[in-house]
């Protein structure tokens, strides 16, 4: 169940209090006090009802069914208001959408689904800043493009380390840089040698010696 408030806007989404009702913030004035902007067409909002009583706040099921219902619920009201917003013909607002997109078939999936006008992608490029191109790439052609060559990664985590220096520090850089190698050289065999040393190293020039190493003996390696 939701209450929905005007007709076009900025959309914002008012979510009851702990075990609240859909109708709470119509009962408690809060949407009174904003009928001016509601009328003007400025704001639209939506008062959907929780799920507490059958996700957290349920003692009686185990803790994954609640998050799992939790998520459930997430969902509905990701599609149920986003879809709401974006067919509206009276609200201009753009919608951006996030959320695990790891992938040009997924992000295809999202555009074409909710109908959005942008995309955040965040742990997908950690690692593989390639996937924004590669998007790009699938939107134009529907094809994918060649996967990053080992030169290409050894490039990108050379300049990803010598950045992160810049910014941190010697020190602080190359520690921070340690959590990144595993995403910059996924899917290589046999690579675990050149990762504990990367790890586990303290001298940027040694660093770089084996980076340069990895670009050498990986040169011709094909990604499946």
């Amino acid at each position: 169940e939701m209450l929905v408030f005007g007709h076009a806007g900025y959309p914002v989404i008012l979510f009851p209090t702990s075990m609240g009702s859909y109708h709470e913030n119509k009962d408690q004035g809060l949407i009174a006090s904003a009928k001016w902007f509601i009328e003007q067409g400025l704001i639209q909002i939506f008062c959907p009802a929780s799920i507490d009583k059958d996700s957290f706040y349920n003692k009686k099921i185990h803790p994954v069914h609640r998050i799992e219902n939790h998520i459930w619920y997430d969902k509905m009201i990701c599609h149920e208001i986003v879809e709401r917003v974006k067919n509206n013909p009276r609200s201009t607002m753009p919608i951006f959408g996030h959320g695990d997109i790891d992938s040009p078939e997924k992000a295809l999936e999202y555009k074409n689904k909710f109908g959005l006008d942008g995309m955040m992608i965040g742990r997908a490029a950690i690692g593989y800043p390639w996937i924004f191109n590669e998007i790009k790439h699938y939107f134009k052609t529907g094809e994918h493009l060649a996967p990053p060559t080992v030169a290409d990664r050894v490039e990108a985590a050379r300049n990803h380390l010598t950045w992160s220096m810049d910014w941190k520090g010697e020190r602080v850089g190359i520690v921070e840089m340690r959590r990144h190698y595993t995403n910059y050289f996924k899917g290589i065999h046999s690579f675990k040698e050149y990762k504990q040393r990367l790890v586990t190293l303290d001298d940027a020039e040694d660093l770089f010696k084996v980076l340069n190493e990895v670009e050498e003996v990986y040169f011709n390696y094909q990604f499946v």
